[in-house]
């Protein structure tokens, strides 16, 4: 995650074991503290950068906070994979 004036803050997501999301969803709860200095960063917008592992395959995504953000699910932005998450492949 990259504030508006540069600063940045790398971490590894845990992946959230909540149920009951819509299909397509895919959710991260935590860690706490990271999330926390996040919130720190200072003023928006932030860009986001996000690198997912699936069975071995890289699949990456870019979004800008507010620029990005899910109508109705505030303040989540929407993550176009690169190439399309299996689940979402034709």
């Amino acid at each position: 995650m990259r504030a508006q004036d540069g600063d940045a803050l790398t971490f590894k997501a845990k992946q959230s074991h909540r149920r009951c999301f819509p299909e397509g969803t895919l959710y991260w709860d935590g860690p706490d503290d990271e999330g926390l200095a996040a919130a720190e960063l200072g003023d928006g917008p932030f860009s986001y950068d996000v690198e997912l592992i699936l069975e071995g395959k890289r699949y990456v995504a870019s979004a800008t906070w507010p620029d990005d953000e899910i109508k109705g699910n505030e303040p989540s932005v929407r993550l176009d994979f690169t190439p399309s998450l299996p689940a979402l492949s034709e």
